[in-house]
């Protein structure tokens, strides 16, 4: 089973992909900042599925709903900025990630994915980037380095579950809540969803190098 970590933003939507391992398979970014003066609902539609579709194909290239898990950072509620072109944003890409690939992504907390992969959930957003490299995961990005974490959390998580460890309190693979797996068995599966979004401003990176795996 490989496992793709995402830090969803709508200026910079970080995505690893790790084998059952731990070994860096993929990483990309994707997404760009919209002057709000000049832009139009269509610029904001054409930013959504640009984003979305980067997670899509490299969740197809590695493994698919058959041996790809998802995990995506929960919303930090108390956080300012743009709050709601996030949620866009993490709607839609939960929504097709069903639809097209028929993967519900677990929801996972920030400090639960850093307790798990640093053994301090308090760990600063600063101090990530800095503290992977010093471990050989040189991202030289830090909202990839922050999709690695998600990766490597869920990749833990599933690990512990194996071994009859215990969860982190999450719930289960719905996310959010642990419904979500239990309502999501109630619906009819969805057809492949297609492509037809302009590429271009997408910036998927080889792995790291040697530290990596």
């Amino acid at each position: 089973m490989n496992h793709m970590g995402l830090d969803l933003s709508c200026t910079g939507t970080g995505i690893v992909v790790l084998d059952d391992e731990g070994a860096v398979l993929a990483t990309a970014k994707d997404g760009w900042a919209l002057d709000r003066k000049s832009t139009t609902v269509l610029d904001y539609i054409d930013r959504l599925l640009h984003i979305t579709t980067t997670i899509l194909d490299l969740a197809r290239a590695h493994g698919g709903a058959a041996g790809l898990a998802v995990g995506i950072e929960r919303y930090a509620y108390n956080a300012r900025g743009s709050q709601n072109d996030l949620g866009e944003l993490g709607g839609v890409v939960k929504t097709q990630l069903w639809l097209a690939e028929h993967i519900l992504p677990q929801i996972i907390a920030v400090n639960s994915a850093r307790a798990l992969v640093f053994g301090n959930g308090r760990i600063k957003k600063k101090l990530v980037e800095p503290t992977l490299a010093a471990k050989g995961l040189a991202f030289g990005d830090s909202d990839i380095a922050d999709a690695y974490v998600i990766a490597e959390a869920i990749r833990l998580k599933a690990r512990r579950s194996i071994h009859g460890n215990g969860s982190d309190g999450e719930g289960g693979s719905g996310g959010e809540g642990g419904s979500e797996g239990g309502r999501a068995r109630h619906h009819r599966k969805a057809g492949r969803g297609g492509g037809g979004v302009r590429r271009g401003r997408a910036r998927r990176d080889p792995a790291p190098g040697a530290g990596a795996a």
